[in-house]
């Protein structure tokens, strides 16, 4: 669908039937290597350390280039 770096490549998607459990849509997404913002903000919080704003600025830039790619 896409070939923008800030955008996962989506390789496809199963529909899985579960009356136990409930049924489930699975997504087949690239792996990206490094952890999600949420672990990179708690990894800092555990350590008594906060994101620097330059930090937060340039995660939000690349997130909203990609949301305008899309």
């Amino acid at each position: 669908l896409s070939d923008h770096s800030n955008v996962v490549k989506f390789y496809g998607m199963y529909y899985k039937k579960d009356v136990k459990c409930g049924d489930q849509l699975w997504l087949v997404l690239e792996l990206c290597n490094g952890g999600s913002v949420t672990d990179l903000a708690k990894g800092l919080l555990k350590r008594g350390d906060r994101m620097d704003e330059a930090i937060i600025g340039y995660i939000l830039h690349e997130a909203l280039m990609g949301l305008q790619h899309l």
